[in-house]
């Protein structure tokens, strides 16, 4: 099953730049266009001038050849390594790994989401260019490990920082080979899901497979942060969906504030909505909030999301006149490895985002759906602002007029084309402002013309390791 080792990590040397705070940086693909700059001030050295070079991928392969020659970065013996982090009153303890490469078919790496083109192919050309794994992938697994990651963090850290909101990061390097065998050996009979990072997983085991270099060359793993499904500092967050005007959300129980809708939907199969000022909590069938979502709600009539995402005002925010804003409850990660481990893929922009500053990735909700997924007939269509680098996708017919106004910043929208996405069918209960229909009490909808409803980084010698994004 999972291949876990040790492998010789590229660290930052705190005595070279300082605070460690000021040169690490979210995962490369939800940093805005707009908070590069913002990033590249805080230090000549920060993270996001390997991560996100734009096309000049050759600069950051020239960075991280000066960053290693001139002592910035320096190489570790072979080691493991445990990573703390602390926020919001929560503890979360990873492991950070090197985790082989192994195709899907093999069912041992787990995979919940698809995957579109155009991120693998911006990956795979760093990746070419810098033969180094800039970034860990991030991973769950179900227990094993408790009682060696905390006999590991008995003792001193060997770095520790802390971001000024107050989050917490501490680094164990471990480099005791007893305790290394053992925790490979406790994982060696496990499959592991991936969290976040299957653009960048698929990516790396294509780039592994094109050098071809052998199943110990570090071209055949990845640098992993593990963490255990069980582990009590693992927070799952929702993402809102806004869709288009001229839908009216019926059948769910009214709610006072969006306060009073939020505290309702914890621990139960219900999404929050809110459209022209009225908030509601309709309770949905099935197991996993965001899947059923788009099964019963999103997709039965073709309705298109607008945009998907996290922002100030939750649903509301940025929600136009008319228009619905949707907020599933939160996953439980637990009751869906299971899932994951069939290979059900969920909605894209399905994210776990707290505490990724450093070593962790964007997390997405590992879950289930109810029926087989079909391949939506409309495309999916991404959009980036050209003010402020806001990116979303949306669900769109060919005839569609693109999308024009950043729902961020009221910006100009640029429209790149993606492969088909998904589509959740199922039946709804949501009924359109230009229609006449009966609505049922439980909801449902009814009429005569329907009839069916960081982290360490590892640098391979001139074969290859990693990357980073989903």
């Amino acid at each position: 099953m999972a291949d876990v080792r040790a492998f010789p990590g590229l660290r930052y040397d705190p005595a070279r730049v300082g605070d460690l705070a000021q040169v690490v940086s979210p995962p490369y693909d939800v940093i805005p266009e707009g908070s590069l700059e913002e990033f590249r001030r805080r230090s000549p050295w920060n993270v996001v001038r390997l991560i996100r070079p734009g096309a000049d991928y050759e600069e950051a392969a020239r960075l991280l050849g000066d960053w290693q020659q001139d002592g910035i970065l320096r190489r570790d013996e072979p080691a493991m390594y445990v990573h703390e982090v602390r926020f919001d009153d929560r503890r979360r303890l990873d492991l950070l790994a090197a985790l082989r490469l192994q195709p899907y078919s093999d069912r041992v790496v787990l995979p919940h989401e698809l995957t579109h083109r155009g991120p693998k192919e911006d990956r795979l050309a760093l990746l070419r260019a810098t033969h180094a794994a800039l970034e860990p992938l991030w991973f769950l697994y179900e227990g094993g490990l408790t009682e060696l990651l905390s006999a590991a963090t008995s003792r001193q850290p060997t770095v520790e920082f802390e971001f000024p909101e107050g989050e917490q990061h501490r680094l164990w390097v471990i480099q005791d080979q007893g305790w290394q065998a053992r925790v490979t050996a406790a994982l060696a009979g496990r499959p592991v899901l991936i969290a976040d990072g299957h653009h960048r997983y698929e990516t790396t085991l294509a780039f592994s497979e094109e050098l071809a270099a052998g199943p110990d060359a570090a071209s055949s793993f990845t640098p992993a942060l593990l963490t255990d499904l069980a582990d009590p500092g693992l927070l799952v967050l929702p993402t809102h969906r806004l869709l288009r005007t001229g839908v009216a959300v019926t059948g769910g129980e009214p709610a006072a504030s969006l306060e009073d809708m939020l505290a309702r939907l914890d621990g139960h199969t219900v999404v929050g909505a809110y459209r022209d000022g009225q908030f509601q909590v309709l309770e949905l069938e099935g197991e996993v909030p965001v899947v059923e979502l788009h099964r019963q709600v999103v997709e039965p009539r073709g309705e298109r999301v607008l945009h998907a995402g996290r922002r100030r005002g939750g649903p509301r925010g940025g929600c136009r006149p008319g228009g619905v804003g949707l907020l599933p409850a939160g996953a439980r990660p637990g009751r869906g490895f299971a899932r994951g481990a069939g290979g059900y893929d969920l909605p894209p922009e399905d994210h776990l985002l707290p505490s990724q500053a450093a070593l962790g990735d964007g997390f997405s909700h590992p879950g289930s759906r109810a029926g087989p997924i079909k391949r939506s007939q409309m495309p999916i269509y991404g959009y980036r602002c050209t003010q402020c680098g806001h990116e979303l996708e949306a669900l769109q017919n060919m005839s569609d007029p693109p999308l024009r106004v950043c729902p961020e910043c009221m910006g100009p929208l640029q429209k790149m084309l993606y492969p088909v996405g998904i589509s959740f069918k199922g039946s709804g209960f949501y009924s359109t402002d230009y229609k006449s229909s009966k609505v049922s009490s439980n909801g449902s909808e009814s009429s005569k013309s329907d009839s069916k409803s960081e982290a360490p980084k590892t640098e391979a010698p001139k074969t290859k390791s990693a990357d980073k994004t989903d």
